[in-house]
C-alpha cells in the first residue's frame, strides 16, 4: 500500500472529447457508484452486501488499478471507456 499513499494526493482531471473538465481533484476522491462497488465486492469477496472494510477494500483496489493505468504513460490520457 506505499505505491497507494504516495499517490493518494495526486491530482488528476478528466475531460471530454471537447475537452470539457468532467472532474478535477484527487485520484482517490473520484465517486464510485454503489452498483460498481456491489459488483467488485462479489467478484473480490462473493459479498453482495459489503460491510465497512469489504466495501474500503474494493474502493482501494479499484483507486490502485486506476492509478497504475496513470503510472509511467507520458501523455496522461486514458480513454474513458477503458477505465
Amino acid at each position: 500500500m506505499r505505491l497507494a499513499k504516495q499517490y493518494k494526493k495526486s491530482m488528476i482531471t478528466m475531460t471530454d472529447a471537447y475537452d470539457h473538465i468532467l472532474y478535477e481533484g484527487k485520484l482517490f476522491d473520484i465517486p464510485m457508484k454503489e452498483n460498481i462497488i456491489i459488483e467488485k465486492s462479489i467478484a473480490f469477496f462473493s459479498d453482495p452486501e459489503p460491510c465497512f472494510i469489504h466495501r474500503n477494500a474494493v474502493l482501494s483496489r479499484l483507486y490502485i488499478e486506476m492509478m497504475e493505468l496513470f503510472l509511467g504513460r507520458e501523455d496522461k490520457k486514458i480513454e474513458i471507456k477503458s477505465l
